[in-house]
């Protein structure tokens, strides 16, 4: 009988500790998923930047160009160079940034604006609100970017 209350008591601070590092766990996985799915919906208002000012500030200085653009809104303008699609079927739009032709800065395309990004033209001047991903293989990237303009000249 000593034992089988020895076993119990064991048992219920066994259930006891797991319920408490459960619950530890549970909290950490939650505020790791809200810190990821903190994307586009920043509060902060997106400040306007040009193309050639992205590409620069990458070529310059990656860590300084990361804590002002990454993970941040802001709406940029520029022209087209290229347009293109990544893995995943995105539009993608390559904008001049005044250096190295290889480096000129990516924006990714949000799905509803590929229909719109199918009639631009190389030159054309855009206008674009997107969210900045940082840099990808020493190439600026911003997502989820929307058309606010384009000058169709």
């Amino acid at each position: 009988m000593k034992n089988i209350k020895w076993v119990l008591g064991i048992l219920a601070v066994l259930i006891i500790a797991w319920l408490i590092v459960g619950e530890s766990f549970k909290e950490t996985e939650t505020q790791q998923t809200t810190q990821q799915n903190t994307g586009p919906s920043d509060d902060a208002p997106p400040f306007e930047t040009t193309a050639a000012e992205i590409a620069k500030a990458y070529a310059s200085d990656s860590v300084a160009a990361d804590e002002k653009y990454k993970n941040k809104a802001f709406i940029v303008s520029g022209s087209v160079v290229k347009k293109d699609a990544d893995a995943s079927d995105h539009a993608v739009l390559v904008l001049e940034g005044g250096g190295d032709p290889s480096l000129e800065p990516h924006f990714i395309l949000a799905d509803s604006e590929k229909s719109k990004a199918a009639e631009l033209q190389k030159g054309q001047a855009v206008k674009l609100q997107c969210y900045g991903k940082g840099e990808v293989a020493k190439v600026a990237h911003a997502e989820d970017c929307e058309l606010l303009f384009i000058d169709w000249k």
